[in-house]
C-alpha cells in the first residue's frame, strides 16, 4: 500500500522567523501530495493578514482562533 495524500498540522501563536522557517521547510519537501493546516491563536488582524500573504500556497489552510 502506498501513501497517496497526507495532512500536516501545525499550531502557532506567533509570526516570526521560526514560523517562516517551519512553513518553508514543509513546502520544500519532495513529497507534494499534502494539505498543510496551520492553526494560529491570539493574533491581531494585522499580523494575521501578513500570515495570509506569506501562506499563499494553495495547499495551506490557515485557521485563526481566539481561544486564549
Amino acid at each position: 500500500m502506498s501513501l497517496k495524500y497526507i495532512s500536516v498540522l501545525m499550531c502557532s501563536n506567533k509570526y516570526d522567523e521560526y514560523f517562516k522557517t517551519a512553513v518553508t521547510s514543509i513546502l520544500e519537501q519532495t513529497f507534494v501530495n499534502f494539505e498543510f493546516i496551520i492553526v494560529v491563536n491570539g493574533l491581531s488582524e494585522k499580523i494575521y493578514k501578513k500570515m495570509l500573504v506569506f501562506c499563499s500556497d494553495p495547499r495551506i489552510f490557515l485557521i485563526k482562533t481566539d481561544f486564549f
